[in-house]
């Protein structure tokens, strides 16, 4: 088995919400947080935050490992609006989705869109 080393200290003080591995390659995870959205390419060796927020869940789509989903709370936005964001180029860059009034708590994507 393999042992990982923390990529997060202690003293960061923000909670993971979610972590998902690219079922294309496992060395890719993307981790929703409240501090925002981080990856790692190596297997969790390293990660970089890729989009700041307080993001509340994440998830490839289906068809396409190069596309992400990714929404936020809308208690700790200053607008108080979800947003769900997607990511076209494996995570490297986010942009809004849409925008709603309510907290999504979780959701899902199919492969029809």
């Amino acid at each position: 088995m393999t042992q990982v080393q923390p990529v997060f200290q202690q003293s960061q003080g923000f909670n993971i919400y979610r972590m998902i591995m690219n079922p294309s390659d496992p060395n890719h995870m993307v981790l929703a947080t409240s501090d925002g959205i981080y990856q790692s390419k190596d297997g969790l060796n390293s990660v970089k935050k890729v989009q700041a927020g307080w993001f509340c869940d994440v998830e490839f789509h289906p068809a396409n490992t190069n596309v992400l989903y990714a929404a936020t709370f809308a208690k700790y936005s200053s607008d108080f609006l979800s947003r769900l964001f997607i990511s076209q180029n494996g995570g490297e860059s986010w942009a809004v989705y849409f925008s709603f009034n309510q907290s999504p708590g979780e959701f899902s994507v199919d492969r029809v869109n």
